[in-house]
């Protein structure tokens, strides 16, 4: 039986095997657990493309009803660089901790730029209040 620490470690790294395979219109790809609580610290993982123009990009909590987007709600992460240094090269992948600060149904969008262009947009999590 595997332990609870080695099957958090494959999650991810399964997560992200899984979108390399698939395809996607957005130039970063965000992975987020599908479920959450208030005020946990969640992880989220991200898969820069070659495409991405950008040196920065920001993190913001968008409600969603439906499978639409209803409102921006505020910043989750702001200034996280693209490309991350690993050795001599750069890493294709990072991640930021994030909490979402109310319940509900949320997506993160990464956005860049002057005029705040959306470069990605993660999967929805449902966010529970804690315990």
């Amino acid at each position: 039986m595997r332990s609870l620490s080695s099957l958090s470690i494959f999650l991810p790294l399964l997560l992200l095997l899984l979108s390399f395979l698939s395809s996607t219109v957005s130039a970063l790809r965000l992975i987020v657990s599908p479920t959450t609580t208030t005020n946990a610290p969640t992880t989220v993982y991200w898969i820069r493309e070659p495409s991405d123009p950008q040196p920065l990009f920001d993190l913001r909590f968008v409600v969603q009803e439906d499978g639409k987007d209803v409102d921006d709600v505020g910043l989750a992460a702001a200034n996280i660089p693209v490309s991350m240094g690993e050795g001599n090269g750069e890493s294709r992948m990072g991640k930021e901790e994030v909490r979402f600060p109310n319940s509900g149904n949320y997506v993160l969008k990464a956005v860049a730029g002057p005029t705040f262009q959306v470069i990605g947009t993660s999967n929805e999590v449902v966010v529970s209040p804690p315990g």
